[in-house]
């Protein structure tokens, strides 16, 4: 009876150890998870948003991509989940060449970063965008094969 009671205090001291080894190990990572925000609104002049552009948030240091999407229909966009640190943010609308805004800087956990306003510069050309095709050629016919 007794080597039974030993047996059992032994599996919940294996249970307890396990518990406090993974409370250990995800603690960190609760205290260093990533809530901040960026975001932010995209226009032509005051009364003309950009809708669909391509925004891009860089790392300051090596400039790699660390997430990018597109404008709201309001010209507005939202980045979530940032580690603190200084970032860049790239701004690329279809015809115009794309810009590069920064450093910015995102530090306090929990923060929701508004940026100003950004500003493109709208080229006035009239004419229509170039659109690449390509020669299509002909269908290729295996005549080797009988069809019965």
């Amino acid at each position: 009876m007794q080597s039974n009671s030993i047996k059992e205090t032994q599996v919940w001291r294996s249970i307890f150890m396990s518990f406090c080894a993974a409370i250990i190990f995800f603690i960190p990572q609760f205290a260093s998870s990533q809530d901040n925000k960026m975001s932010g609104k995209i226009m032509y002049d005051k009364r003309t948003i950009v809708s669909d552009a391509m925004v891009s948030v860089l790392d300051a240091g090596d400039r790699s991509l660390i997430m990018s999407g597109l404008t709201n229909e309001d010209g507005s966009f939202k980045f979530e989940k940032l580690k603190p640190g200084k970032y860049f943010v790239a701004i690329e609308v279809f015809g115009e060449p794309f810009k590069i805004y920064g450093p910015i800087e995102i530090g306090i956990k929990g923060k929701h970063t508004v940026l100003e306003t950004f500003y493109m510069n709208k080229t006035n050309t009239k004419q229509p965008p170039v659109v690449k095709t390509s020669r299509v050629s002909k269908a290729v016919i295996n005549t080797s094969i009988k069809i019965s």
